[in-house]
């Protein structure tokens, strides 16, 4: 009992010099030691909104409330959705998505993403998943075929370039659950053992003032910063969540994730590095796997806060500019392009209703971190169950039969 509680103070003492300690200014790519990043800044920021991040967190406002309860929230009907979502096909206009501005920018997107893809998937070699991946990733059947290649290029990104040993695949919140999921059955089939996969539930920007520009954010700015609001007992829980993952003894990290603003793996970054420098264990290399129909970076380099500097095709550094303002932290890192088209993304990747209830992962900022929801967080969404076993049966057939595809002489590369 008197180890534990030593522990505890230990624990709290570190915890408290993070909250003390100055910004720092870049992510180490190398097992040298730096000095991690506070987290108190919007505490000291806005110690008004303290109360309200200490309430019972709310899911979403009403408006987006309302439609998930009136829309299948019945077992049969939102798995009847899953199917025939993951059925769609990836090019098909009548999936038209209304943010894009119409039918013409719609076959427009298509038709730019299949220019920038061609020349990606003209260098990949004829070995494994490679060979897969270049000759169906242009017309895939379906979405769900599309986030099978996407799994699969991961595995075979990994297998070539990671270091010698233990390679983790972290993916991060719920976007890549599907991808995870399938990642993870690739290993299985493939009788994988220095790669392995986990996944971490994370939401938010924690610790980070309102970036986001959609109307939630925009209405809801102090509930936003409440809900990203990191306290000294939160980041504890965080990190004692974290130690259940046993991502301590990997010798590089990949994390999987998509991007919009980059303030979530902006903050993620920050809590990985001080959770590192907490357990007195060297960083290990880290990389970030995009996954993302901007192949050729068209539409990203216009953005202010973050810019992507390729160094070879589908390959560079993504680098963070600093904003003081908001706590954006200047970062760079490593990057590799995982592409999938728009419609997957949109349609099942990042769609907050199949988020909502088929995800094993949960909504879950920085409000969250207390044991209040642990139960929760290893629940996962109402029918997450029953998404996690359709996708894992469905892509066993799948992946087998893109195995049997692929020239006999990458029987020894598997």
């Amino acid at each position: 009992m008197l180890k534990i509680k030593l522990n505890v103070i230990i624990m709290l003492s570190f915890i408290q010099s993070c909250f003390s300690m100055e910004l720092g200014t870049s992510l180490v790519q190398s097992s040298e030691e730096k000095t991690p990043f506070s987290f108190g800044f919007l505490s000291s920021k806005y110690p008004h909104l303290m109360p309200l991040a200490e309430q019972e967190f709310q899911s979403n406002d009403a408006e987006e409330k309302s439609y998930l309860e009136s829309n299948l929230t019945r077992e049969e009907p939102f798995l009847s959705a899953v199917m025939s979502t993951m059925n769609t096909s990836v090019f098909d206009p009548r999936a038209l998505l209304t943010d894009l501005g119409g039918i013409e920018r719609y076959e427009s997107c298509c038709r730019e993403y299949l220019t920038a893809l061609k020349p990606f998937l003209s260098q990949l070699s004829d070995v494994g998943f490679f060979y897969t991946v270049k000759n169906r990733k242009e017309n895939p059947k379906n979405i769900f075929e599309d986030i099978v290649l996407a799994s699969e290029y991961i595995y075979e990104i990994v297998k070539s370039q990671g270091q010698e040993g233990s390679n983790l695949v972290l993916s991060l919140g719920r976007t890549p659950s599907p991808v995870h999921i399938i990642y993870q059955t690739v290993l299985e089939l493939t009788k994988c053992q220095d790669q392995k996969a986990v996944h971490l539930n994370f939401s938010g920007d924690p610790d980070m003032d309102v970036i986001r520009s959609a109307p939630f954010y925009a209405r809801n700015q102090d509930l936003v910063r409440a809900r990203n609001m990191v306290t000294q007992d939160k980041l504890a829980h965080y990190f004692e969540y974290m130690d259940t993952l046993n991502i301590l003894e990997h010798k590089k990290i990949y994390i999987v994730d998509m991007l919009g603003t980059g303030g979530g793996l902006n903050s993620f970054l920050k809590i990985l590095q001080n959770y590192f420098f907490y357990k007195q264990t060297a960083l290990p290399v880290i990389e970030f796997l995009w996954l993302t129909f901007d192949v050729d970076m068209k539409y990203f380099k216009h953005k202010a806060a973050v810019k992507y500097e390729g160094k070879t095709l589908g390959r560079g550094i993504l680098c963070f500019i600093e904003n003081c303002e908001k706590n954006f932290s200047a970062f760079n890192i490593p990057t590799s392009i995982i592409p999938i088209t728009y419609l997957t993304l949109r349609m099942m990747l990042d769609n907050t209703l199949f988020q909502d209830l088929g995800s094993f992962g949960i909504e879950y900022p920085a409000q969250k971190w207390t044991s209040r929801y642990d139960e929760e967080r290893k629940r996962g969404g109402k029918y997450s169950d029953k998404f996690t076993s359709f996708i894992k049966k469905n892509s066993i057939n799948i992946i087998n039969f893109h195995m049997k595809k692929q020239p006999k002489e990458t029987a020894q590369h598997l």
